[in-house]
C-alpha cells in the first residue's frame, strides 16, 4: 500500500495519471479491495460489515476509486483496536452516489481533521498495532475524488471513531 501511494503521488506530481472514465461495478471493486486487505482485518480480528447492492455500476475511474477506497479501508483498519468493527456502504441518491467507510477506531480531534488533507501540514500517525504510512494516502484521496468533481468529507471523534464519505455526482 505505501509503495502504491508513492508511485500514484509521483504520477500525480508529474502529470502522468491517465483519467479514464468507464463504467464498472463498485461491489465488485469493493470486494477485491477486501480480499487485498483480509489479512490485516483478520490479523487484528477486526469485523468487516460491507452495505453495497452488487448491482451498483458506476461511472468514474476505476483505478481511482479503488486506490481511494484502498486507503480510506486501510486507515480504517489501522486505527482500529483487534476486535474492532468497521462498516462499508455505498447508494446511490438521485444522482449522487455516496460511499461510506466507518470504523470504532481511536478517533480523532477536530484539529486533526482540519490537517488531514491539507499537503503542508499532513503526516503519518501511528496505528493501534504500531502500523506506520507515509501520510500521502489521504492526499492522493482527496485528489483522485476531486478529479471526479466530487467531496471527501470526514467526521471524527476520539475514542468514539471516525467516518470518511465519499460523495460523487453521476
Amino acid at each position: 500500500n505505501l509503495l502504491d501511494n508513492l508511485l500514484e503521488w509521483a504520477r500525480m506530481q508529474t502529470g502522468s495519471i491517465d483519467f479514464q472514465i468507464t463504467e464498472f461495478n463498485l461491489d465488485e471493486s469493493i470486494q477485491n479491495t477486501i480480499h487485498i486487505l483480509e489479512p490485516n482485518l483478520v490479523k487484528k480480528n477486526i469485523k468487516l460489515n460491507c452495505n453495497v447492492d452488487e448491482n451498483l455500476n458506476i461511472t468514474a475511474d476505476q483505478n481511482m476509486i479503488n486506490t481511494v477506497v484502498r486507503n480510506i479501508l486501510s486507515n480504517a483498519i489501522k486505527f482500529t483496536r483487534k476486535d474492532g468493527e468497521i462498516s462499508i456502504e455505498a447508494h446511490r441518491i438521485d444522482d449522487n452516489l455516496k460511499i461510506s467507510v466507518t470504523d470504532n477506531g481511536i478517533g480523532m480531534t477536530e484539529e486533526a481533521q482540519k490537517n488531514l488533507f491539507n499537503e503542508a501540514t499532513s503526516k503519518s500517525t501511528q496505528g493501534t498495532n504500531a502500523e506506520t504510512g507515509s501520510g500521502l494516502g489521504l492526499l492522493i484521496c482527496k485528489e483522485f475524488i476531486q478529479r471526479h468533481n466530487g467531496k471527501i468529507l470526514v467526521h471524527s471523534e476520539p475514542n468514539v471513531g471516525s467516518t470518511f464519505n465519499i460523495e460523487l455526482s453521476q
